[in-house]
């Protein structure tokens, strides 16, 4: 009896971890973004690569996007502070801070920022050492 009761338990708690994302922080995030490649989502239907280093680097194209955000390519810095993504471009975004909670289901990640705007993307890749 009390293995079917476990047994159970394990798998409505599986379904209940499956059907939301879960929110990411401190050293969660900073592993799973540090050498990813990151797709954001965009309005137009095509996805921004942004690249992560392990380094506190990283690097974006913006491809269709250039002249909406100034430059079809920018640099600049990422770091993790209260549970959240920050990051600095160098020319994008006006190059203020911007600081985001992130959400995590499988390979797809959901982001809002402290301004209240949000997105979807996904991390396809880490980048080779």
């Amino acid at each position: 009896m009390r293995k079917t009761v476990a047994i159970t338990v394990c798998f409505c708690m599986w379904d209940v971890a499956l059907a939301a994302p879960v929110p990411l922080s401190g050293a969660a995030l900073s592993e799973m973004i540090g050498g990813a490649v990151v797709a954001l989502d965009t309005p137009l239907g095509t996805w921004l690569p942004i690249t992560y280093g392990d380094d506190g680097r990283m690097t974006g194209q913006a491809g269709a996007l250039g002249f909406y955000l100034g430059a079809t390519r920018d640099r600049g810095k990422w770091w993790v502070a209260s549970d959240q993504l920050c990051q600095k471009w160098e020319r994008w975004f006006d190059a203020e801070t911007q600081c985001m909670r992130i959400r995590k289901d499988g390979p797809r990640i959901h982001w809002v920022s402290r301004d209240g705007k949000s997105g979807t993307g996904t991390v396809h890749l880490r980048v080779a050492a």
